[in-house]
């Protein structure tokens, strides 16, 4: 006997409920441990920056909600174009690593002086990409 069969529009609605809950908790996580990151933004474009980095984790094949979570609040907090500074754009392009596993090794490897040059070399406007 075979299970129900799911169709294109039901996992649709799974996808895009997947996708707002991990938005809300980046969001609440933002509020409780970066909210300095966040003042003055608007709620409607907080949520906008929110997806907009949620699709940047996805363009690197990111699936867990933890290491979108983390390359999200990256964003927040070094640039929104992190993923473009060198020493982290290599990680990225690494094939014989999985995805998910390239945000830890990132966080681990890089060094503070890294993370300010990324800061100082951050193009606000990719968050409107």
């Amino acid at each position: 006997m075979r299970g129900p069969v799911l169709r294109s529009s039901q996992i649709q609605v799974f996808a895009k409920t997947r996708e707002e809950e991990c938005a809300r908790k980046i969001r609440l996580d933002l509020e409780a441990n970066h909210a300095s990151k966040i003042a003055g933004i608007p709620d409607e474009r907080l949520d906008r920056m929110i997806r907009n980095g949620i699709g940047r984790a996805r363009s690197h094949k990111l699936t867990k909600q933890y290491t979108v979570a983390m390359f999200v609040e990256l964003m927040f907090i070094v640039a929104p174009d992190f993923d473009e500074y060198p020493p982290v754009a290599t990680i990225f392009r690494r094939r014989d690593l999985d995805p998910d596993d390239k945000i830890d090794i990132i966080i681990e490897s890089t060094s503070e002086e890294q993370w300010e040059d990324a800061k100082l070399r951050g193009n606000p406007a990719a968050w409107q990409e």
